[in-house]
C-alpha cells in the first residue's frame, strides 16, 4: 500500500518541536502544520553566550506525491 511522504511524516510523528545539544550550542526546530499538505517551521542555533547565529524558515510542502523542502534565510 502506498501513501504520501507527508502522511507517513505526520503519522510516526517526525515533525513537532526537536533539536540537538551540544556544550558549545543549540540547534532547535519548531514546526506547525497550515494544512494537509504544507507544514511551516523555524530552525535556529544559539551559541553558549545565548546568541542566535544562525536562524532559517523552513516548509517542507507536498504537491503530486512529490516533497519539497523549502528554506529561506533572512537577508
Amino acid at each position: 500500500m502506498m501513501i504520501s511522504t507527508l502522511r507517513f511524516i505526520k503519522q510516526n510523528g517526525l515533525l513537532a518541536r526537536g533539536g540537538n545539544t551540544s556544550a558549545d550550542e543549540t540547534l532547535t526546530e519548531i514546526w506547525e502544520k497550515l494544512n494537509d499538505s504544507v507544514f511551516a517551521g523555524q530552525a535556529f542555533v544559539i551559541n553558549a553566550e545565548n546568541d542566535t547565529v544562525f536562524f532559517e524558515h523552513i516548509r517542507l510542502e507536498e504537491t503530486k506525491s512529490e516533497l519539497f523542502y523549502i528554506v529561506t534565510v533572512p537577508n
